[in-house]
């Protein structure tokens, strides 16, 4: 019964020390990484939309359609 709750214990600990070693500076991670790969502006001249109006459907073709 102790055991059980020593192992609770003790992988709430690894990962409580694991967690703490994963986590990177945000100064580090300037330094590594200059500049993004694309701007903010790049992206947002890159993005394009096209609406295409789409015709009306005649009460009759709905009907046979949903009748199929």
């Amino acid at each position: 019964m102790k055991t059980g709750i020593i192992n609770i214990i003790v992988v709430a600990t690894v990962l409580l020390a694991l967690s703490g070693c994963s986590t990177v500076s945000v100064q580090k991670l300037s330094e590594k990484y200059d500049r993004p790969i694309l701007s903010a502006a790049e992206v947002r001249s890159m993005i394009r939309v096209d609406v295409t109006p789409l015709q009306p459907v005649s009460a009759e073709d709905a009907v046979m359609t949903a009748s199929n």
